[in-house]
């Protein structure tokens, strides 16, 4: 990326307008690609008309002045149109072999581009083995010597890249950030008594990866964003918080699908393109939103009306689709935000127009030369009603237990961690916090002390410093809700970790909020900070706080989580679930 933007400038001088032909290629290549796409299931006239919407949506022209996040577009889009290619078309070994060198090149290259780019590797890989046309035993040479130049021409093209890989960056630091409240709730997930953050901002996975280090090594010295120990560590944290809540991934999956299918468009705020003033052009636009945010709600039913129409023709190609739909709509959750998952809005658009194009061509009469009549489709499919029911009664029942029951053994396996991992919350040696009270105005106390919370800053600018607790809040029975907020003071917003915590009402028993705390400050790029400074309550709130402990936490975990347990808290279900 950095050797094309300074290719362009340069040929054209440095500015950022000399970097218009590159978002040209890059948006070239990405609408070529999803032309190529949309051929894979329909004719040229509907692939045309769905490939220029698609140009012309303002999910993608508002992305592509995003040149990071966009550039990693065209390599993936090109890497699933010859993915589609291998499934849907029977090669011949010298033509497979070129194909699979091509997507070896284009995701070698791309990832020099976005790291993304390797999403692409694994469903490829797949296709040329078990997705493609012809049986295995017969074509196995030919798929190896494919499989062979992929992976040769992968490694030469990516090799600068993959050199690198290991000197440090933040490949884990996204997906602990992709487990965030906000990201919960753009999937619409929820419904738990746990969080692992609040806030969407890179200043919390790395205080999480510092209390770990503090976890692991009481001496430890602060890890800096990006280095190698902070990628190292990171990417522990991220396998112990999987191997906890499995299900809780693969719900976060489903959530995608559901919502790449049924959301991903622009909205009111973002009408049209930046820049567009013609009214016309903008009446056609908001045209298009009200056909999206009508017509196009439930996607995901027309889905399922297109791979069963698929399954009725063939269960090779409707088992393809549906894996690659859900791979790489399933992979957006891993950070789900618009500037990461904006090229996915072709799996909408391409089930709406496969859908529309199979059910169009069923229904209108084709009497050109060497074309059958309506009449005799209809004698036709009448004749294969029973086989094609047949296939699309094995597709539906075998996607739905293989979407089900993993789902469910995983849920009562997460059930058994979170509840042995809350509990040991519960049993963790505890010593009592000794706070001073300060009144905030509007009937507010903010509770400071004891070590907790700090009045100043407790180091110079010129040196790194962390510190992390665990703490313990218990509340008496009250009739309403109270409101915790866990107060920060920072340098800037991005690392202001405030957020508000809901006791909820209960008419006996003890509530539990368990949350670290963090002071931390780094040097990274520039002077970062952020403080735990107190608690703040409402004197009704105040007045239910029955105590304030700092916890040593569990030596046989290193998840320390946000939680809020209310009594009865051990029958309650320990699983995200669709909130919509």
């Amino acid at each position: 990326l950095l050797l094309a933007a300074g290719l362009a400038w340069k040929c054209f001088g440095v500015a950022w307008s000399a970097l218009a032909p590159l978002y040209g290629i890059l948006y070239g290549l990405s609408s070529a690609a999803f032309y190529g796409l949309f051929r894979l299931g329909m004719t040229r006239i509907p692939a045309l008309f769905c490939a220029v919407l698609l140009m012309l949506s303002p999910v993608q022209l508002n992305n592509l002045v995003r040149l990071r996040d966009y550039s990693k577009a065209p390599f993936i889009l090109g890497a699933v149109f010859l993915t589609g290619l291998v499934i849907r078309n029977r090669m011949k070994g010298p033509h497979l072999a070129a194909c699979a060198a091509l997507c070896g090149a284009i995701i070698g290259v791309g990832i020099g581009f976005r790291v993304d780019v390797l999403i692409a590797m694994p469903p490829f890989l797949a296709a040329l083995f078990l997705l493609a046309p012809g049986k295995l035993r017969k074509t196995f040479a030919a798929r190896t010597i494919a499989a062979t130049a992929f992976c040769a021409v992968f490694l030469v093209t990516a090799w600068p890249i993959l050199t690198q890989l290991g000197e440090g960056g933040n490949k884990s630091h996204p997906v602990l950030l992709g487990f965030m409240a906000p990201y919960s709730q753009r999937l619409g997930v929820g419904g738990t008594v746990y969080e692992l953050g609040h806030k969407y901002a890179d200043i919390e996975p790395l205080t999480i990866v510092n209390a770990y280090g503090r976890y692991r090594d009481a001496e430890a010295a602060p890890i800096m964003y990006e280095s190698p120990v902070y990628e190292g560590l990171a990417g522990e944290y991220t396998r112990a918080f999987v191997r906890v809540f499995p299900a809780d991934v693969a719900i976060r999956a489903y959530a995608a699908i559901l919502r790449i299918l049924d959301e991903l468009h622009a909205g009111p705020d973002h009408l049209a393109p930046p820049g567009i003033t013609n009214a016309f052009v903008i009446a056609l636009y908001r045209l298009r939103l009200f056909a999206e945010q009508h017509a196009l709600t439930h996607v995901r039913y027309v889905a399922i009306v297109a791979l069963g129409l698929l399954a009725a023709r063939s269960l090779r190609l409707s088992f393809a689709t549906l894996a690659l739909l859900a791979y790489f709509a399933g992979y957006s959750a891993v950070q789900f935000g618009t500037r990461n998952c904006f090229h996915l809005e072709v799996i909408r658009l391409w089930v709406v127009g496969f859908a529309a194009s199979a059910v169009l061509s069923q229904l209108v009469a084709r009497t050109a030369p060497g074309r059958v009549s309506l009449r005799e489709l209809l004698h036709e499919a009448k004749a294969a009603r029973f086989p094609a029911a047949r296939r699309i009664a094995i597709f539906v029942i075998t996607t739905t237990l293989a979407a089900a029951l993993p789902l469910w053994g995983l849920r009562r396996y997460q059930n058994a961690q979170v509840s042995g991992l809350l509990r040991g919350y519960i049993e963790a040696s505890r010593t009592p916090v000794a706070y001073r009270k300060t009144a905030l105005g509007d009937e507010h106390i903010l509770l400071q002390g004891g070590g907790v919370g700090a009045a100043d800053v407790p180091w110079r600018s010129d040196e790194p410093y962390f510190e992390s607790q665990f703490l313990l809040a218990e509340f008496t029975p009250a009739a309403n809700d109270r409101t915790m907020t866990i107060r920060y003071r920072s340098d800037c917003f991005e690392t202001d970790l405030t957020y508000d915590a809901t006791i909820p009402a209960h008419p006996d028993g003890v509530t539990r909020v368990f949350f670290p705390v963090y002071a931390g400050h780094w040097l990274d790029y520039a002077p970062q900070w952020t403080l735990f400074e107190g608690i703040e309550l409402s004197e009704s709130g105040l007045t239910s706080l029955s105590g304030l402990y700092r916890l040593q936490p569990p030596t046989d975990s290193p998840l320390i989580l946000h939680a809020v347990l209310p009594p009865g808290w051990e029958s309650m279900d320990h699983f995200q679930r669709l909130t919509r």
